[in-house]
């Protein structure tokens, strides 16, 4: 095998990749790709059993398409052990496309393995620094961080993560949504009376941020 070999198979992955994200819109086939030829040939041959990069964009296609039984965590371990093979590009890919694929079906089927895998994914996206852009952690990963270690009912996590990520997020953005969190966290928490004493009187410029937080209050108030 030779190396166009291997860029002809990654390339062909890549596109599955992204094909079986879109599945849900545009109703693609794996068979459409011609792609059961190709990941029998890899089954087969002991030349790709022993690439690395070849097996990890096949773990990653049988996760999007739901025919992997190894989990994500198999997936993670692999990639760690072949870190100095890939671009972060490469990796924030993978992630991007887990993510959004598991939360696709924690909110169709609310399965809790799902639920624990997005958590693992999160946490590889925080410890390999694939959310930061300019060296800041998006709002919006920082939310769903936090609220996936709700799901989980991993409260000292959650907490853990919303008082150290809390200076890496954007500087105008930081205090607002460090503020709107904790109160969150307080109400995950049942502890009411600290809901109303974060939230009173705040003002988030958020709209969907500063509806929960009305929510939260008046629900606050009356247990």
């Amino acid at each position: 095998m030779d190396r166009f070999d291997s860029w002809w198979a990654e390339e062909k992955l890549e596109l599955a990749l992204g094909k079986i994200n879109m599945k849900s819109r545009e109703k693609v086939q794996a068979q459409e790709l011609l792609l059961d030829e190709l990941l029998e040939k890899l089954r087969k041959d002991v030349y790709w059993q022993n690439n690395d990069r070849i097996q990890v964009y096949v773990q990653v296609y049988r996760l999007l398409s739901g025919k992997d039984k190894e989990g994500v965590g198999f997936l993670l371990e692999r990639i760690r052990n072949t870190r100095d093979q890939w671009t972060q590009e490469e990796l924030s890919n993978f992630l991007t496309s887990l993510i959004n694929a598991n939360i696709r079906k924690l909110n169709q089927l609310g399965e809790e393995q799902t639920a624990v895998e997005l958590f693992s994914l999160f946490e590889w996206g925080i410890s390999s620094r694939l959310f930061f852009i300019d060296n800041n952690l998006p709002e919006v990963i920082y939310k769903n961080l936090i609220t996936i270690c709700y799901i989980v009912r991993k409260f000292d996590k959650a907490l853990h993560y919303l008082e150290s990520l809390k200076e890496l997020l954007p500087e105008n953005r930081k205090e607002e949504c460090y503020r709107f969190n904790l109160g969150r966290y307080y109400f995950e928490k049942g502890a009411f009376k600290e809901v109303i004493s974060s939230l009173a009187g705040q003002k988030f410029s958020n709209v969907f941020d500063e509806i929960d937080a009305r929510i939260h209050l008046l629900q606050a108030q009356y247990e």
